[in-house]
């Protein structure tokens, strides 16, 4: 009889485990807004409740607006605090000259580079990520990632994309340590199906040839509460313009969180 009812709370347990991203997109669909009303409308109750809904979503875009111009002000301010940030070039690989940015300007000193890069998330709930970063100038850089959410549960899988589009200022440009923080939009596919504000800020530190550690923070906003969040920790290994990595990344999907070990691979052109 024991034995039974071990098993029935490991199998209850295992089931609940494997339902996370299932849940998280429920939490996603519950507290989303859709931007589009009912077909058709059969009485004047409904016409009102839509009126009500109509104008309930106009004032939380309006206050979002409101929160991300103020963001936007603080960001810019900070840069008048910290003060002019200096001239840098762009090394052609990290450690080819310091970290990835120089105060050298030589034939081998570039003004643009761009990077590509995947990731695997070893969970009960997959993860792979793709991502892009393209700095046409040493100040500015052009990030643009897709995660894809994978769980299978008894044989039915549930899946989630999720792309984002983020522009960074590049506000430190050391030749041993980087600092940036980004605005942006994402895009929740999969019922989902919505576009909410992303932020986001990161570091990147060569402490020695060839290792760098990274760090960075983003987080995607709907209707005034955090859709996405994702904590990066990456400890990277360079070799010229192959960069491979392992490290520890937290999700926050919906209020559903999870985590686990991911291993990793870049190339910079």
């Amino acid at each position: 009889m024991k034995k039974i009812i071990y098993l029935l709370l490991f199998s209850s347990s295992v089931v609940f485990s494997q339902q996370k991203l299932k849940k998280a997109k429920e939490n996603l669909t519950k507290n989303t807004t859709k931007m589009y009303s009912a077909s058709s409308v059969n009485s004047k109750q409904d016409k009102e409740e839509t009126s009500k809904s109509t104008t309930s979503f106009s004032d939380e875009l309006s206050n979002s607006f409101l929160g991300i111009l103020g963001d936007v002000i603080l960001f810019a301010s900070l840069g008048v605090i910290v003060g002019d940030a200096e001239k840098r070039g762009i090394t052609p690989y990290p450690y080819f000259d310091g970290g990835e940015f120089t105060t050298s300007f030589n034939k081998n000193t570039k003004r643009s580079n761009f990077r590509i890069g995947a990731n695997y998330l070893f969970n009960s709930v997959k993860v792979i990520e793709l991502n892009g970063l393209y700095k046409p100038i040493p100040i500015v850089g052009i990030e643009a990632s897709h995660l894809h959410f994978s769980e299978k549960n008894r044989g039915a899988a549930t899946y989630l994309d999720v792309s984002s589009l983020l522009v960074n200022y590049n506000r430190f440009r050391e030749r041993y340590f980087s600092v940036w923080w980004g605005v942006g939009a994402t895009f929740i596919g999969n019922e989902v199906d919505r576009v909410g504000f992303t932020y986001g800020v990161g570091t990147e530190i060569y402490p020695w040839n060839p290792v760098s550690i990274h760090f960075s923070w983003k987080e995607s906003i709907l209707n005034n509460s955090v859709a996405l969040g994702l904590l990066k920790t990456q400890l990277k290994v360079h070799l010229k313009k192959i960069a491979i990595y392992s490290g520890y990344h937290h999700y926050d999907v919906g209020g559903v969180l999870f985590d686990g070990g991911v291993i990793g691979v870049e190339y910079t052109f």
